[in-house]
């Protein structure tokens, strides 16, 4: 597991004279720091999945002959339920069947259907987007008290140069069925153009949903552009250090603290 550490210069928080406002913010910050450590964990969970599908298809293409075997004793038991020389009459019927008792099968055997390990990478990805959508808002609500140093508006701004198509990615991501319409707020969206590893679309007219574009999580803004989030290690380190510097810059009594606990 890769682990992104972070340091409190002390155990509570002294920003203010008023000790329940602190408290108060001390709270508040706590839980920006879960977030951080949501992200955190999402990008575990993201490589892991990575390497388990690159293995998961190799293992699938070597079940290929085991697989083929099954599916004729299946079809020679299941054959058996139709009248004699009926069989080629009812022959979608027991392909059907087939399929079905074979996939029934080799599941109650531990292996996870195509389709549900193809998405768990893409669900992955999205809780990562969601955390980071989640850190920029609860850093955003924070820095609105007037409380923090001068400089703290500087690392917001900065979180959003990293993280440009953040919020825009967000919306998308949590409003596909506004998407798949090509609809932003129920209204049809001009698609601009589109050039990259994934998509060439020099005059536009190309709609991407929930999309993988290497290590990059992407889709169809509202503005009919296309945005993406990085889901990786730089990106992780972008979000510590934006995240270490903001406490560095506030005031802390006790003991140093070295997160995670």
């Amino acid at each position: 597991m890769i682990i992104f550490e972070l340091t409190k210069q002390g155990n509570r928080l002294n920003q203010v004279s008023d000790d329940s406002k602190n408290f108060e913010l001390d709270n508040l910050i706590g839980h920006l720091i879960g977030t951080f450590f949501e992200a955190n964990i999402a990008l575990n969970l993201y490589l892991g999945e990575k390497k388990n599908s690159q293995l998961y298809f190799k293992k699938e293409r070597e079940n290929w002959n085991n697989d083929s075997e099954l599916k004729k004793q299946l079809r020679k038991k299941i054959e058996l339920e139709y009248p004699e020389n009926n069989g080629f009459e009812n022959f979608e019927e027991i392909n059907f069947k087939v399929e079905t008792e074979f996939k029934r099968h080799i599941w109650a055997k531990g292996r996870v259907p195509s389709n549900l390990k193809h998405k768990l990478i893409f669900i992955h990805a999205k809780t990562f987007l969601y955390a980071l959508d989640n850190f920029e808002k609860e850093f955003k609500r924070l820095l609105e008290d007037g409380i923090f140093p001068e400089q703290c508006g500087s690392l917001y701004n900065k979180l959003i140069e990293n993280f440009p198509s953040l919020r825009k990615l967000r919306n998308s991501a949590h409003h596909q069925e506004d998407r798949i319409r090509g609809e932003a707020y129920r209204k049809k969206i001009n698609l601009k153009p589109i050039s990259n590893t994934l998509v060439h679309a020099p005059n536009g007219g190309v709609l991407i949903i929930n999309s993988l574009n290497g290590d990059n999580y992407g889709g169809t803004l509202g503005d009919g552009t296309y945005g993406e989030v990085e889901v990786s290690i730089e990106s992780m380190n972008k979000l510590q250090s934006i995240l270490q510097e903001f406490l560095n810059s506030l005031k802390w009594k006790g003991s140093q603290e070295h997160l995670p606990r």
